[in-house]
């Protein structure tokens, strides 16, 4: 599944798959009222009209043409030509419809005239009409057309990313800001018209108010990919890791950094957050995991239980043991406090998934016998005597309790 999205009204679901496919189903019943399909295009995105009765299909990257449904009959409606990569955003009262295309600049498409009103042959990558539908903000940055020669890396210090907001009556330009950064792949406009740029290139956020003109906070991010992030429980901080070896704290009302954590000799895969907020686990694709003080920003003790790349880090509630999955299917448990490792007999050596249970005193797990991925078309592996099955493991070390299946388990979690 590529995309989904609901009706306003929520009655609706509709689905698109790799497989070229888009499946409308009840919202209330989960029946499936409607498959459509067109084998000319392929298509990742999916908007409803603002009276929810027709659907629209795009592709964001590759794109040959957008795509106007009947939902009620199926039908194709309206087609529009369009190349390159290509976002949608349907008006909020209007039978219209901003699309976005990095070869071919904006437009409004009024569909059922099949009328288009350009906006800028600029190269644009995202955009969107405010609540009321009577201005678009839209997003891009510059091609490299005078940065022959030049690596990516270097026209992307060189390059500006441009916000503009427009007055939909009339189309005409309201405000144009720049901002150092790469391109824009996402750009979302709350009710009260603020713009949130998700700048991917650099990993960058900016909070830009599209009535004022004025940039309200940017969470300059990281130096690579971010691989986990988290709230804390009071909401008011941010914690995002990163491919980059670091670990940053922010504040979650101005983008502010507060702490930035470093140690790490690896990317980091992921982390845990004790329930009181004072600890943090992070692990690595070294295999080294690092116990953090998030009030003073140090690292209290690090281990390696394994050389293998970490997937899956838990601290217990307790915040005393830590469970480690790693990418070779192998799990460890460590106590922090004796600072060992607990041996645990699970009967497997393979493991798929492992939680703690809500008090701690339990592990949940899902050996990678009995596991079969959703969506795989790959026969199921054989199970063992007894069927498929899910292990309680007391980490106390008392008897352990199995619970079988006959088919193959997709996912399994404590309530």
């Amino acid at each position: 599944v590529l995309d989904a999205v609901f009706s306003s009204d929520g009655k609706q679901i509709a689905g698109v798959t790799d497989q070229n496919r888009v499946v409308l189903w009840d919202g209330e019943s989960y029946e499936k009222r409607q498959t459509l399909n067109s084998p000319e295009a392929k298509f990742d995105q999916l908007r409803f009209s603002f009276d929810d009765d027709y659907l629209m299909t795009s592709r964001s990257n590759g794109s040959i043409a957008v795509h106007l449904w009947n939902v009620e009959t199926g039908n194709l409606e309206a087609k529009l030509d369009v190349t390159g990569d290509v976002h949608v955003a349907m008006h909020p009262t209007q039978d219209e419809a901003l699309v976005t295309s990095s070869q071919q600049g904006a437009m409004i498409w009024q569909y059922f005239q099949n009328i288009r009103l350009p906006v800028t042959d600029q190269p644009l990558t995202c955009g969107e009409f405010t609540s009321d539908g009577s201005e678009l903000v839209i997003g891009s940055a510059p091609p490299f057309i005078d940065l022959q020669g030049q690596s990516d890396e270097s026209a992307a210090t060189i390059s500006r990313t441009v916000v503009q907001r427009w007055r939909r009556d009339e189309l005409a330009q309201v405000n144009s800001v720049e901002f150092s950064a790469g391109r824009i792949y996402q750009l979302f406009l709350s009710r009260d018209g603020r713009a949130l740029c998700n700048v991917s290139r650099d990993a960058s956020v900016f909070n830009y108010n599209t009535v004022t003109h004025q940039l309200i906070s940017t969470i300059p991010g990281h130096a690579g990919q971010i691989s986990a992030t988290r709230f804390t429980s009071d909401s008011k901080h941010l914690i995002t890791a990163s491919r980059d070896k670091t670990i940053s704290i922010w504040n979650a009302a101005d983008g502010s950094q507060l702490k930035s954590l470093t140690g790490h000799q690896s990317a980091i895969n992921c982390f845990s957050l004790a329930k009181n907020d004072r600890l943090l686990i992070s692990g690595a694709a070294d295999g080294q995991c690092i116990l953090w003080d998030l009030e003073t920003g140090q690292p209290m003790h690090q281990f390696r239980p394994t050389e293998s790349s970490l997937r899956h880090v838990e601290l217990n509630p307790a915040g005393d043991q830590v469970l480690v999955l790693a990418v070779d299917h192998s799990l460890h448990v460590y106590n922090l406090t004796e600072k060992v490792d607990v041996d645990l007999s699970f009967g497997t050596e393979q493991i798929e998934w492992a939680e703690y249970s809500p008090d701690g005193t339990a592990l949940l797990i899902l050996p990678h016998v009995a596991f079969h991925p959703r969506g795989t078309d790959q026969p199921a592996a054989q199970p063992a005597k007894g069927g498929h099955q899910i292990l309680i493991v007391p980490v106390n070390g008392d008897v352990m309790t199995s619970i079988a299946h006959r088919a193959p388990i997709v996912t399994a979690r404590f309530h």
